[in-house]
């Protein structure tokens, strides 16, 4: 554990000192339509894109490279090995994307300090020149952060980057292993989002973190099972500093989650925000400030870290009515924190069958 991975379409200063390498070993094929026979296809080959010199060697590929399906094939093999993986974006593996259709998954890495939340775990970080892009010149910050990360015992990061100049050089020269994935065989008879064809074939080219040639991958087929880990026209969200969105590692975030979408489909006409575990509130409105929380086997509430007079302070300055939220009898129901709401708690628990049943509201007669 605690390696650094990156994955690009290209590397320059690859060295092959025991002369392993036979760029014959590995090219493009591409079907495509056969313009005078509507049953037929044409069937044509293409090197790889390299240059050598004497000792050293760099391969430059377009986009379409397969990194991300490189990088989805280490994570899918250590998930089936019993381990732990997240991501910048949505898999399928996620909890709160279960049952849900594809475009609606959602990333469980979307800021930085995400990086921080999980451990004993392996985190892949798609696309880090978007990252870059998005922090503009802070740069020096990501490195930081990666490097410290990766220090940690048992935390592996995963990166890719069209290019591997895209990639920061203080993380380059941390890699452990470089992965240069090729799609060996494209199916243009096929439509894909994006217009490069449809792939059949992935291999990948090992090298060491100083870029010595280790070997190439045997081909790999079936790629489907790996289409279907994550949404494959999603854009990696590009990772803020920080932010006020829900982490999907926050405590109670799938039952969060859940009472989100009930909220938005019961009043679709209030814009409900999903804050990210460091707030007061989960869950608020222009009008409304709501606190999920869970219950024990009986029914009671449980307040573990509530602070209900703080509740009532933060949504007085901001003009907004404070609930508890909280699942009753296969119903979601509401109770205002008012100042005599504390008087109920006993233990950091408020026992629901010793409330008088006109404090508990439903949705309608809140808003």
């Amino acid at each position: 554990m605690s390696s650094l991975i990156l994955i690009s379409g290209s590397i320059s200063e690859a060295r092959d000192p025991l002369r392993r390498f036979d760029p014959s070993e590995i090219f493009y094929t591409f079907i495509e339509e056969d313009t005078e026979d509507e049953q037929g296809v044409i069937i044509r080959q293409e090197e790889l894109p390299m240059a050598f010199d004497s000792k050293k060697f760099e391969i430059i590929q377009d986009l379409g490279s397969g990194k991300t399906l490189a990088a989805m094939d280490i994570l899918g093999r250590k998930m089936f090995s019993g381990g732990v993986c997240y991501a910048n974006l949505g898999l399928a593996w996620n909890p709160a994307n279960i049952d849900k259709k594809k475009e609606e998954w959602i990333s469980d890495i979307n800021s930085l300090e995400d990086l921080s939340s999980y451990n004993n775990c392996t985190i892949l970080i798609d696309d880090i020149y978007g990252t870059i892009q998005h922090w503009q010149s802070e740069e020096s910050q990501i490195v930081s952060l990666v490097a410290n990360e990766r220090r940690k015992l048992k935390k592996d990061i995963i990166i890719t980057a069209q290019r591997e100049v895209m990639i920061p050089k203080g993380l380059r020269d941390m890699a452990t292993e470089w992965i240069i994935p090729v799609i060996t065989v494209r199916d243009f008879t096929k439509e894909t989002p994006d217009n490069t064809g449809y792939p059949l074939e992935l291999r990948t080219i090992h090298f060491n973190g100083a870029k010595v040639f280790k070997y190439i991958s045997p081909p790999m087929t079936n790629l489907e099972r790996l289409f279907g880990a994550y949404n494959t026209i999603e854009r990696a969200v590009h990772l803020h500093k920080d932010g006020d969105k829900a982490r999907t590692n926050q405590l109670g975030y799938a039952l969060e989650v859940k009472a989100l979408d009930f909220l938005k489909e019961k009043v679709p006409g209030m814009a409900w925000e999903h804050l990210n575990g460091k707030h007061v509130f989960d869950i608020i409105s222009d009008t409304h400030a709501i606190d999920i929380v869970g219950t024990d086997p009986d029914g009671s509430l449980i307040l573990e870290h509530k602070d209900l007079a703080k509740h009532m302070r933060t949504a007085k300055r901001k003009g907004q009515k404070p609930y508890l939220m909280f699942s009753r009898h296969d119903d979601w129901v509401f109770m205002q924190i008012t100042p005599n709401l504390s008087a109920l708690v006993e233990g950091k628990r408020i026992i629901a069958d010793r409330i008088a049943n006109n404090r508990f509201k439903t949705l309608e007669k809140i808003v």
